[in-house]
């Protein structure tokens, strides 16, 4: 299984962090440079079932993303799945100063033995590009933190 994980303080409570989620869409550009559109396919905001479409530059190229929406903790976490072994978070987690906001992406699968073969490829597929990837998601946890701080 591959993790990518990356948590920041944001002096800002998880309401805030939650109230510009829902409106992700008109700050999707504001959010990251890389960031190109996101749009809601299907359903409301981060309900589960909802679909999403975000298009960004990761690692040079463009991608159009299609995230389904697959759990939901309001103010709190939302998961969805990107492809079938492709999942993530995001969570805000309260703290004395504000929030802990945490982004995670996991690629792989869970099966016993095959899991651990078909982790091995992909581990060998992505391994150029999964530098690009961290180093985006460390770019949105100082972003979001930059932009909400700002807000105050």
């Amino acid at each position: 299984m591959i993790e990518l994980c990356d948590t920041i303080d944001i002096d800002v409570p998880p309401e805030i962090i939650w109230a510009w989620f829902q409106h992700l869409p008109e700050h999707y550009k504001e959010w990251h440079p890389d960031h190109i559109s996101c749009r809601w396919l299907h359903g409301e905001a981060f309900e589960p079932g909802a679909r999403m479409e975000a298009v960004e530059r990761l690692h040079g190229r463009r991608h159009r993303l299609r995230l389904t929406m697959t759990g939901t903790r309001p103010v709190r976490r939302v998961q969805y799945q990107i492809y079938p072994g492709v999942r993530g978070s995001l969570a805000a987690i309260p703290t004395e100063t504000g929030s802990r906001f945490t982004a995670k992406i996991e690629i792989g699968t869970h099966l016993p033995i095959l899991g651990r073969i078909i982790d091995r490829m992909v581990r060998l597929i992505l391994a150029p590009h999964l530098e690009a990837i961290r180093q985006h998601q460390a770019e949105e946890g100082v972003n979001l933190k930059t932009i909400l701080e700002r807000r105050r």
